[in-house]
């Protein structure tokens, strides 16, 4: 072992700075790799966020449009409808005919 430093021949010197250059581009490319994962990752949860609030909006909207048919289909306000609207009254049995009688009348 002699102390002289090793002299790389021009083929080995070549074969370095092709194997350091592609390094350089793999690295590169794996740089650029990451930066468009990490952007659509990015955009996926401002996608999921604009998705939750939108539930959430309709969510609200099915809560009002769940009270509104409640007091849309209030019994007592269909029945006061019918009576002051329609002049319906509840069917009593003087009100009622049988079979009979139905078939009697021309």
């Amino acid at each position: 072992m002699s102390g002289a430093p090793y002299v790389y021949t021009p083929v080995e010197r070549t074969s370095r700075r092709l194997g350091l250059f592609l390094l350089i581009v793999l690295g590169l490319g794996l740089t650029m790799m990451l930066f468009f994962v990490k952007t659509r990752a990015q955009d996926a949860r401002d996608e999921v966020s604009r998705l939750e609030a939108q539930i959430e909006e309709h969510e609200l909207a099915i809560s009002v449009l769940s009270a509104e048919a409640a007091v849309l289909s209030n019994s007592e306000r269909l029945r006061q409808l019918s009576r002051d609207r329609l002049a319906l009254a509840p069917v009593t049995t003087d009100t009622t005919a049988t079979l009979t009688e139905l078939e009697e009348t021309p």
